[in-house]
Formats: C-alpha cells, sequence, structure tokens
C-alpha cells in the first residue's frame, strides 16, 4: 500500500547545470503500473524511462515523473537526462531484456538516479505552469488525462517540484 508521505532518503534533487546548457525541465506521466513496476525492479531509482514522446530532450534536461491512483496524485522524482538512446541500447546499457518498447529512452548518469519517493501532490499540480504551448495550466477541473502528453514546465514549476521532492515546505 502506498501512502502519501516523504521519503527518508538523503538524496537531494537540485537544479544544477550540465554542460553549461540552460536547463530545460519537463513533466511526464506514469501508469501506476509501469511506476509500481520500476520501483520494484530498479530498487526505488529512476534509473530509466522511455516514452514516444521523448525526442524533444537533450542531455542535460530533467524530467519529472508523476503518476496516480485513485485520484491521488505523487511526484517519484526526476531523472536528470545523461543519455538518449533505443530500447536495445537501453537494455545492454541496465542489463535488461524487458523495458517497455518505446523510439526513445532516457538514462540517469551512473551514480546519480534519484530515489522514488512517492510524495502526495494533489494540491501542487494546479499551481505548475507549462511553456512553449498555448495551456499553460491544468484545467480547473484536471485528471490524469491532462497529463499524459508531456510538458514542458516553466522556471518556477520546477523549483516547486524541486522543494517539495527534497522536502522543503510545500510551496
Amino acid at each position: 500500500m502506498i501512502i502519501c508521505q516523504k521519503s527518508t532518503s538523503n538524496r537531494k534533487i537540485t537544479l544544477k547545470q550540465k554542460h553549461d546548457k540552460a536547463m530545460t525541465h519537463f513533466l511526464a506521466y506514469w501508469t501506476f503500473a509501469n511506476a509500481s513496476y520500476t520501483d520494484e525492479a530498479n530498487e526505488g531509482l529512476l534509473l530509466h524511462a522511455a516514452s514516444n514522446q521523448f525526442g524533444r530532450l537533450t542531455e542535460g534536461d530533467t524530467v519529472w515523473i508523476v503518476t496516480s491512483k485513485d485520484n491521488c496524485f505523487y511526484l517519484l522524482g526526476s531523472i536528470l537526462v545523461d543519455e538518449i538512446t533505443n530500447t536495445k541500447e537501453a537494455e545492454s546499457r541496465l542489463k535488461r531484456d524487458d523495458l517497455y518498447l518505446a523510439k526513445y529512452h532516457i538514462l540517469a548518469a551512473d551514480g546519480a538516479a534519484a530515489k522514488m519517493k512517492w510524495v502526495d501532490v494533489m494540491d501542487d499540480l494546479p499551481k505548475l505552469r507549462f511553456s512553449g504551448t498555448k495551456i499553460d495550466r491544468l484545467p480547473a477541473s484536471w485528471g490524469a488525462g491532462n497529463l499524459q502528453t508531456m510538458r514542458k514546465l516553466s522556471e518556477g514549476s520546477a523549483k516547486i517540484l524541486e522543494s517539495i521532492y527534497n522536502g522543503a515546505k510545500k510551496i
């Protein structure tokens, strides 16, 4: 059973830059089944993610991952993109043969994978702002379907997620 609470992990996510590139942050949604499987298979680490939508990403971007169950939404953590590859290469690198078949796979840097925390963000998701599209926020009546398209986050929204993940007071 999952309870809306913060993890006791000491790992903190920070908005550091890689290769002096301006960081771009995205919000991606995982089904609960995918999140649960990944949590178990990777011992709670966000080592990897796969999506046909990841063609927009570049090395150094950050992908924040959320999921939901029974209308409760959870922030799992983020992946700082170290490499973008295909299914075959990702399986080789991760020494697994059961990865989701998708055009793009992102890998966290060795030793830099975030711990999945399952933080309740039900009240926080409507505060997020998106950039690069006409729709800059979730609609008043929103649900998981509104999160299925990966969205580019505003800088302020990335800071909100970072603060929540790191256990600071919610903004």
